[in-house]
């Protein structure tokens, strides 16, 4: 898929979803902050580790509102 978008991965499927949606989110934030031309700091590996164990506690909630709009179709 190299040069085609990309592809999200997780244990379970609320966990890849959510990943997919912030994924896009977070892409455009990143954009908007280089696009004002001072330095972008990235989280090192630990800080991703805890990032991540902190959103672990999230996915049910939005998984379930997008799960409600889905089958409202």
């Amino acid at each position: 898929m190299r040069g085609h978008g990309c592809a999200t991965v997780g244990p379970t499927l609320p966990h890849a979803v959510f990943r997919s949606v912030y994924f896009e989110i977070n892409a455009k934030l990143q954009a908007r902050a280089m696009a004002l031309g001072g330095p972008v700091t990235y989280l090192d590996p630990e800080e991703a580790k805890q990032a991540d164990a902190t959103n672990q506690g999230t996915y049910g909630r939005p998984w379930e509102l997008w799960r409600r709009r889905v089958l409202a179709r």
